[in-house]
């Protein structure tokens, strides 16, 4: 089943202070319950929070938002569309874009575009997605997702044991 989903990672932000921009985003907007319904909030216990949208786009087309939850902090922000293929990620510090790494199949397999101070891992991460593309195919799709996996701990398939979900208490009201 492919899946279309966004997450964003927080670090530098209490999770009183990740709920007020929340809910603030949420008071400029008049969407329906149920995009809000779909959201939920992790705290790694590694110093990163998590909001993780699905199945949805919505941390995509949120600069305000983004560059809030990044003052005095960071975030880095991850979205994948599996049933065209499509991935990216972005870091964000004190509203200002650092790097941002995508992927789209639909150009070509190996399509990889990066911009910015990319992180240490990158280099590594798409080496070993190039190798492993050798032998059998495939598509570097990963990287991206990976990138982020590495800076944060978080991936979209995380065991639920693993991870402390935190209440998101106005969303369902």
């Amino acid at each position: 089943m492919s899946s279309s989903e966004s997450w964003v990672c927080v670090r530098g932000k209490t999770i009183e202070q990740v709920l007020t921009l929340l809910r603030e985003e949420r008071e400029r907007l008049t969407w329906d319950n149920i995009y809000w319904s779909t959201m939920l909030m992790v705290d790694m216990q590694n110093g990163w929070l998590v909001l993780h949208c699905f199945p949805d786009m919505f941390f995509v087309d949120r600069p305000a938002f983004l560059g809030a939850l990044s003052q005095d902090g960071e975030i880095v922000v991850c979205c994948v569309e599996e049933h065209v293929m499509c991935s990216s990620a972005f870091e964000m510090r004190n509203g200002r874009k650092i790097w941002e790494i995508s992927h789209d199949s639909q150009i070509a397999l190996n399509h990889l575009d990066s911009e910015g101070t990319l992180p240490d891992c990158f280099d590594e991460i798409r080496s070993a997605s190039a190798e492993r593309m050798k032998p059998r195919g495939g598509n570097l799709f990963c990287v991206p997702v990976d990138v982020c996996k590495e800076m944060t701990g978080y991936h979209q398939s995380l065991h639920p044991l693993k991870t402390v979900y935190v209440p998101i208490p106005f969303l369902t009201s």
